[in-house]
């Protein structure tokens, strides 16, 4: 069902940790401390030095690029002309992961913290969202209405917070360990989890309950992603592997093997027909769905 459409071996001159996808470009980001901006068919257009200690995770809004280096830096970009808009140093207690809040202004951004997320407004931190379990910050999403934020801690818990009140509406501890990557479903009513214990997670948000435990993964996965349709979403491992899996029964449709180190991101275009997986290798892969 799904295909490769592009293979690109040498993206980054090293690891790519990082990818998102907006409307006709797709962003990358590498241990490499680059960016580099791709059309649809993974064309590179653009390419920009950020950090000398590498770039860990980036969100992509209708114009401007998020970046999170290992250096605590939090840059904004202009995606058309890749001039950089911001600059700005973090606690060293909060995480590398941040994200942009949907529908908020640029100037607005989370980082994940040490025992919760934090907000920022010109660089400034104006805001905590702290969860239950004092534990490090290792995946953050945001559902698709900026409703509802969700932070993924090193100890398998998911935190869901209300975005206006920044009240925390629930905690589910669906991994042994460190959680890897969160993503809410297009109507935020479920959250995708995956961890070091080699399981990918499907919670209710509402009920603060795991609805299932999926197998087939043999080592720590690293990424989920859910198409923006609700039909599939793709998870990647350390061992290089790609699954794709049905939203609606969570069966595992397809395991994609083009990609020979660890599948540390996959993001999905609009029409959630294809997705890119980033990989460790230093490659990025194009895949989409033949059957539509």
């Amino acid at each position: 069902m799904f295909e490769v459409q592009k293979q690109v071996p040498s993206a980054h001159q090293a690891a790519v940790w990082c990818v998102g996808w907006r409307k006709d470009r797709v962003v990358s980001g590498s241990l490499d401390g680059t960016l580099n901006v791709w059309d649809s068919a993974l064309e590179r257009k653009s390419s920009v030095d950020v950090s000398e200690l590498g770039i860990v995770s980036v969100s992509v809004n209708v114009g401007d690029i998020l970046s999170t280096s290992l250096d605590n830096r939090v840059c904004t970009f202009d995606i058309s002309t890749m001039e950089k808009t911001s600059d700005n140093t973090v606690s060293p207690l909060h995480a590398v992961k941040g994200a942009f809040q949907p529908n908020s202004p640029l100037s607005t951004f989370t980082v994940g913290a040490h025992n919760g997320i934090c907000q920022y407004t010109d660089g400034v931190a104006v805001r905590s969202f702290e969860t239950s379990a004092s534990d490090f910050t290792c995946a953050i999403a945001f559902s698709s209405d900026s409703s509802l934020v969700a932070c993924g801690s090193k100890i398998g818990t998911v935190s869901i917070f209300g975005v206006a009140k920044g009240d925390l509406l629930a905690t589910v501890k669906p991994h042994l360990g460190c959680i890897r990557s969160l993503c809410f479903s297009p109507d935020g009513s479920l959250i995708y989890s995956t961890g070091d214990d080699s399981s990918v997670c499907v919670s209710d948000v509402k009920e603060s309950s795991t609805l299932a435990t999926l197998q087939g993964h043999e080592c720590s996965v690293q990424t989920v992603s859910v198409s923006p349709i609700g039909t599939h979403f793709a998870t990647g491992d350390a061992a290089g592997k790609v699954k794709v899996w049905n939203c609606g029964d969570w069966e595992c449709l397809a395991t994609l093997t083009h990609q020979s180190k660890s599948v540390n991101a996959v993001a999905w275009d609009e029409a959630g027909t294809s997705f890119v997986a980033a990989s460790s290798d230093n490659s990025l892969v194009l895949y989409k769905n033949i059957a539509q």
